[in-house]
């Protein structure tokens, strides 16, 4: 994710390293001023190799931390647009260097981790941010979505059932343990708490599709396929996964021909 014009350019002025105490200083800030503007613009406008250019044309001015920190994060998310995914944690990791702490380039790497598959490493972002922060549901949740990846059910359910503790209200943290209960042959729990949440989000479709989950796991193909064409018709966009698992549930009814389709169009979407 990017920093915004207006953090950058709110903060320039008081981090800058160069002082204005002589026109040419005053100069140099303008300068700075009109190229932290200008990658903005081609952020914004999709010119990501010209950003580039831009971003390293004002690290080499040599701004002061906050600012370089700002630019180098910038210049990581460009480089992922770009697909330059060596260049981009290099940037991600001399940004941590200078600024350990910054939780929200820390929560950029380990999306960044998430997409070129280090998962591992996602995880280990994500724990030192829980660490900082103990009370913020967002990361442990995170944090047990990547254990759940990595078939790592019961530190999985330990960040749920610590977010649920303190929250028993949240739904992500139910529909994540559900998934876990899922997952772990658990089935009547994991179905209990889908009817919890379903009775409380009618409309919520991946409900329906946690459900749909139990019921193919389960042998009952028929309620399977109800509950995911339920799914699938609440949604504006249905998601790959709810292709995937509708194939899944039409093989297993031996229909062969309906579930190449639905792999056909989760493949369209992306899922390889």
């Amino acid at each position: 994710m990017f920093i915004t014009l207006l953090l950058a350019t709110s903060t320039l002025s008081a981090t800058c390293e160069v002082r204005c105490d002589s026109i040419a200083n005053k100069m140099v800030l303008e300068q700075l001023e009109k190229l932290v503007i200008q990658q903005d613009n081609e952020i914004n406008t999709g010119k990501f190799e010209e950003a580039k250019k831009t971003i390293k044309e004002i690290l080499s001015l040599k701004p002061g931390k906050t600012i370089t920190v700002m630019m180098l994060n910038n210049y990581a998310s460009v480089c992922e647009k770009l697909k330059d995914y060596d260049e981009a944690l290099l940037s991600y990791s001399a940004a941590l260097t200078q600024d350990e702490g910054n939780s929200g380039i820390r929560n950029n790497r380990a999306l960044f981790f998430v997409k070129i598959g280090k998962i591992d490493d996602a995880i280990l972002d994500y724990s030192y941010l829980v660490t900082q922060h103990p009370d913020n549901e967002v990361y442990k949740y995170k944090r047990a979505m990547l254990y759940i990846a990595k078939e790592q059910y019961a530190n999985a359910e330990i960040d749920l059932m610590s977010i649920l503790d303190k929250n028993e209200k949240s739904m992500k943290a139910q529909e994540g343990l559900a998934l876990v209960y899922t997952l772990t042959g658990r089935y009547d729990d994991a179905e209990h708490i889908y009817d919890i949440l379903i009775e409380k989000l009618p409309k919520e479709a991946g409900l329906y599709e946690g459900k749909a989950r139990i019921y193919l796991l389960t042998g009952k193909t028929g309620f399977a396929l109800r509950d995911v064409q339920k799914a699938i018709s609440m949604s504006v966009s249905p998601s790959p996964s709810m292709y995937l698992l509708r194939a899944e549930i039409f093989k297993a009814m031996g229909d062969k021909k309906s579930a190449q389709k639905d792999l056909q169009t989760a493949h369209s979407m992306g899922v390889e």
